[in-house]
């Protein structure tokens, strides 16, 4: 074979090869879903968080609560209804339901870590969270919001586009319509996000979130940091 047609050929070889290359590229970004508009509030929450500073209350309390290793002021009174699996509670004089919970704090952390793969595209999020000291939730909630929205080209390389798929795919299945959220510090570490007009305040201790989920948006911002004030633990 003369050396001008190896050539010829070695370079329609080259060029099949660097189509299929970038071609295989344009597809998955072409496939890369945008975050919808209905996570904008979301986003914009968790990267503007406000931050409270609770200490703990000096008053005397007469009547505690105690759930789990967590006393708070008794507020509460049990609430029934049809179909009951979980202990329900109303703030007294109210119809304002109440719910806890105690959780680990890397709770969701690890649902992603199980569940965010996406089928054929492998990528290793649970390495990617380890480099980048993702090791709660709320460390979790952060580093998505500050990277799902990176952009990828055809000159990305094939691990940062199929890193971008799943933290879309991580995205989607853990940040819900959170309309604010709120840093604890002082006394108590935690936070308390406000999604659907309900609010769920999460306080550390230990490895643990004990959840403390009103059901309404009637709750105040202030009763509800009074109410945190109360919290000891065993």
């Amino acid at each position: 074979m003369k050396k001008g047609k190896k050539k010829i050929i070695i370079l329609a070889v080259l060029l099949v090869l660097v189509l299929v290359y970038f071609g295989a590229k344009i597809i998955l970004i072409n496939s890369l879903p945008k975050v919808p508009d209905s996570f904008k509030e979301a986003i914009a929450a968790f990267q503007n968080p406000k931050t409270i500073e609770i200490q703990k209350t000096t008053e005397p309390i007469e009547d505690y609560f105690t759930y789990e290793d967590m006393k708070i002021r008794n507020d509460f009174e049990p609430f029934e209804y049809e179909g009951q699996k979980d202990a329900m509670y109303t703030i007294k004089n109210s119809n304002l339901r109440v719910s806890f919970n105690k959780q680990p704090k890397d709770y969701y952390l690890t649902y992603v870590k199980e569940n965010a793969e996406i089928p054929n595209l492998s990528y290793d999020l649970a390495k990617d969270l380890e480099k980048n000291n993702v090791t709660t939730d709320y460390d979790l909630y952060q580093y998505l919001i500050q990277n799902v929205n990176k952009k990828v080209n055809i000159f990305s390389s094939f691990h940062s586009i199929k890193r971008a798929h799943t933290l879309y795919n991580a995205f989607v299945l853990i940040i819900t319509n959170v309309q604010k959220a709120t840093l604890l510090n002082g006394d108590y570490e935690g936070y308390i996000l406000e999604t659907n007009g309900d609010k769920i305040a999460y306080i550390d201790h230990n490895n643990e979130h004990y959840a403390i989920h009103f059901w309404s948006a009637g709750y105040f911002d202030e009763d509800l940091y009074d109410l945190i004030s109360t919290i000891q633990f065993a």
